[in-house]
């Protein structure tokens, strides 16, 4: 009867074990950058995603084992007061329309940026290749625009917008939102080789130094 109980059991605790829901996260970071650079809805569920894997891994790692220490960081904390401000802000302006709602689940924001920061890519080998996508998702978006502006059309053959408005990889002028989210982490990353003298081992301290940057920020 023992050994049954442990058959029947032991397949449930792999389906929800933190390790399961780690490995979840990580790809989910992955996809990120490309879903913020072409799949708007994709990249908002993703964040959803992250924000909820990060509170059934914080509860199912328990408060002994360190599962909800990401709480305590000082830029975790300064985050969750601006959503505070930014609901009581909402609730004192304009509470109808749905803005309260609004408000309140913009908590997913700061959740998933804990997510990102304090687990998921505390892993240096997962933070690599977020930081190495997300640095090319951004010379994607740079180069569709360099290419629009020279020859008058972007590798997939959409021209300048009406106005003149260099659209980039899409079909209306909104290239700058996705742009303005990725670019960071790239001119950090140039910034690291320029910074550190330009040599190999140099360059990948500096790296490191901003793997560490882009997963704190």
């Amino acid at each position: 009867m023992v050994a049954w109980q442990r058959e029947t059991f032991h397949p449930r605790q792999m389906r929800f074990s933190p390790s399961v829901l780690t490995r979840i996260g990580r790809w989910a970071a992955v996809v990120l950058p490309l879903a913020l650079t072409h799949v708007r809805v994709a990249g908002e569920a993703d964040l959803d995603l992250l924000a909820v894997l990060l509170l059934l891994h914080s509860g199912l790692t328990g408060r002994r084992q360190g599962g909800w220490d990401w709480f305590r960081e000082p830029w975790v904390v300064a985050t969750f007061c601006w959503w505070g401000w930014q609901v009581l802000c909402t609730l004192w302006v304009s509470p109808g329309h749905g803005a309260l709602v609004q408000s309140l689940l913009a908590i997913r924001f700061p959740l998933a940026a804990a997510a990102l920061g304090c687990w998921v890519l505390k892993d240096a080998v997962w933070r690599r290749r977020v930081l190495w996508l997300t640095c090319a998702c951004g010379i994607y978006i740079a180069l569709q625009m360099l290419i629009q502006a020279v020859f008058g059309r972007n590798l997939i053959g959409i021209p300048l917008f009406h106005d003149g408005t260099l659209t980039g990889p899409y079909a209306h002028p909104r290239a700058a939102a996705p742009l303005s989210r990725l670019i960071l982490p790239l001119l950090m990353v140039g910034c690291a080789f320029s910074c550190c003298g330009g040599g190999v081992t140099r360059g990948k301290r500096g790296l490191r130094v901003t793997a560490r940057t882009c997963r704190a920020s």
